[in-house]
């Protein structure tokens, strides 16, 4: 059974958690789904319900432009070196090749929530 984890938009300690956690996570898939994005990581996956951005050194694609499904599953096999939230925004950082951005923003936001982290129960502890 999964732990599902939804992000609010003020940083929270146990947000905190989950993404210095994403630290190191190399991304093994990317799902594109009607109205969101499944992205699985070596310990955990992340769903996103909301605009998302790709942006590396020659493009910044916002998710329902030409191009960013490639953008993102360029992303495969890379590994997060940083991850951050603030107000409006979730980043997860892959080094050189490429940021991915999700947008924390109510208008945005394409249903429940934004975007969420499932992991395993014993991870936790």
């Amino acid at each position: 059974m999964l732990d599902w984890v939804v992000v609010e938009r003020r940083g929270s300690s146990k947000m905190t958690f989950y993404l210095r956690g994403m630290i190191g996570e190399e991304l093994l898939s990317v799902s594109f789904l009607k109205d969101s994005v499944e992205l699985e990581f070596t310990s955990l996956t992340v769903v996103a319900n909301t605009e998302m951005y790709f942006r590396d050194e020659k493009r910044n694609i916002l998710s329902n432009k030409p191009g960013w499904r490639d953008a993102v599953c360029s992303l495969i096999s890379q590994f997060v070196d940083e991850a951050a939230q603030s107000f409006d925004d979730l980043i997860l950082s892959f080094g050189e090749s490429g940021t991915l951005r999700f947008s924390l923003r109510s208008r945005d936001v394409k249903g429940d929530f934004a975007v969420r982290f499932a992991i395993e129960p014993w991870e936790l502890r």
